[in-house]
């Protein structure tokens, strides 16, 4: 049933935007501007104005225009990882952690405005039906390490990175949570993975710390992307491995990977086991590789 409050109210969204007002005159900020800052806040797995546009819903024109806005007025800074000029990742700066602090803070008090119209009943169906997700609170930290392939790496985990989810309001444990708590039960000591999740590793690094766990090694691989610098995945069957092993035997699949890697300098069948006295952590390419099918492969 829907709340009593939902239905009897126009105004939800002119409530949410009338609590930000004192903010927005005093920073000379938009409505759409501030709801950038706090979406790349509180979503630090989402990093890109594409990221904003799909999961916001929000028009393409107006999500450039607000970012370049925000990089003009200091709160954002444009990145370029791994030599890959075609994703360019959103940074706060710290000019923009007072203004998520109070931002926050506005968020709250609207939550609480909208559970206090909810009768008894409406709670209690509420908390039967949604839990609250569970985020740790961090510090103004700065974590550093130094990573296998692309060396030093950095973040301050209060500004780049705010409070993370640790459990989903669903009850499942968050990512971040999850993947420190598995490697150490698993004993894992070297941790090899894309070059997506460098910035998630200081987390992983400080949560070690805070449950007394030890530190693996970190490697992070470029990626492979296609044409348009979107990363390739399984879910848009991009390479699908089904098509690739009607056309390859796996060999020559890994033969191609392993030319791709630096590994070998002619594209030849080979197989995991002969390419291991091959390897070599400074041969391996730090820039993302883009393919274009079916010339590439």
């Amino acid at each position: 049933m829907l709340p009593t409050f939902f239905i009897r109210s126009q105004g939800i969204r002119k409530l949410y935007c009338s609590l930000f007002t004192p903010l927005l005159e005093r920073r000379g900020l938009t409505q759409l501007e501030m709801d950038i800052l706090l979406f790349l806040a509180n979503n630090p797995e989402y990093d890109t104005a594409r990221d904003i546009v799909e999961k916001r819903h929000l028009a393409k024109s107006h999500v450039s225009v607000g970012v370049e806005s925000l990089v003009d007025r200091g709160f954002l800074e444009r990145q370029r990882r791994d030599g890959n000029r075609k994703i360019i990742h959103l940074r706060l700066t710290e000019a923009a952690a007072p203004v998520i602090r109070y931002g926050r803070a506005v968020q709250r008090r609207y939550g609480q405005l909208l559970l206090a119209e909810f009768t008894e009943e409406e709670r209690r169906e509420l908390s039967q039906t949604r839990h609250p997700a569970w985020r740790v609170r961090v510090p103004e930290q700065e974590i550093t390490f130094t990573d296998l392939l692309q060396g030093g790496f950095g973040e301050n985990l209060a500004r780049n990175c705010g409070d993370f989810i640790l459990r989903r309001s669903d009850g499942v444990y968050a990512y971040q949570l999850a993947v420190v708590v598995d490697d150490a039960a698993m004993g894992v000591t070297q941790v090899v993975r894309g070059s997506d999740l460098l910035s998630s590793t200081p987390r992983q690094l400080w949560l070690q710390d805070r449950l007394g766990l030890p530190h693996p090694e970190y490697g992070h691989l470029p990626l492979l992307l296609a044409p348009d610098g979107r990363r390739l995945a399984k879910r848009d069957r991009d390479l699908e491995l089904g098509q690739l092993q009607a056309r390859f035997t796996a060999p020559e699949l890994v033969g191609r990977l392993a030319l791709a890697a630096n590994l070998i300098d002619r594209c030849v069948p080979i197989t995991p086991r002969e390419l291991l006295p091959l390897f070599s952590w400074e041969k391996l390419p730090r820039e993302d590789l883009v393919w274009t099918a079916p010339q590439g492969w």
